[in-house]
């Protein structure tokens, strides 16, 4: 919600921006998503009044899910982690390419799928989620009893999912 800096290179979180965001994701009766053009490696951060800068409000406080940014078109999502794990997601161009981020949600897990319009998946799994997308809101210890979830783009009512898991 911030207005371009000059040459669109780096962006300034200020205070009251910080405050925002963090009565935002307060008040929010579920999980928050932080989304911004620009990745925290553009910002440079102030502090909120409660002493947080940017990457403490996104990388330690539970209620914020994860971070989408964008800004640099890397030509695959970069996974990175903050704080005491928060999940930033710095996703790919679709300008660029005929490729574009699916996100899933899914036992308070977020997942990244890159989806190719050119040539598009039949479907996407959305639990469990990948090793490098781990977050402490997602739950990584239940290899006994995890239902492998799969997201299935069709019409079809009445479909029947076969696959292999290997290593």
């Amino acid at each position: 919600p911030t207005s371009h800096p000059p040459l669109l290179l780096y962006q300034i979180f200020n205070t009251h921006l910080l405050n925002l965001l963090e009565a935002e994701i307060s008040k929010s009766k579920t999980k928050s998503l932080v989304i911004s053009h620009y990745p925290v490696g553009s910002i440079d951060s102030q502090k909120s009044s409660s002493g947080l800068e940017f990457t403490d409000i996104i990388g330690s406080k539970k209620a914020a899910l994860a971070f989408l940014s964008g800004h640099s078109h890397p030509k695959d999502p970069k996974i990175f982690h903050h704080g005491k794990g928060g999940l930033e997601i710095l996703g790919l161009s679709s300008a660029q390419d005929s490729r574009f981020g699916l996100v899933t949600i899914d036992n308070d897990g977020i997942s990244w799928s890159t989806v190719d319009t050119e040539n598009p998946p039949k479907g996407v799994i959305t639990y469990p989620i990948p090793k490098k997308q781990l977050s402490p809101n997602a739950i990584f210890n239940d290899k006994e009893t995890a239902e492998i979830r799969v997201l299935i783009f069709s019409n079809q009512t009445n479909l029947s999912i076969n696959f292999l898991i290997s290593d």
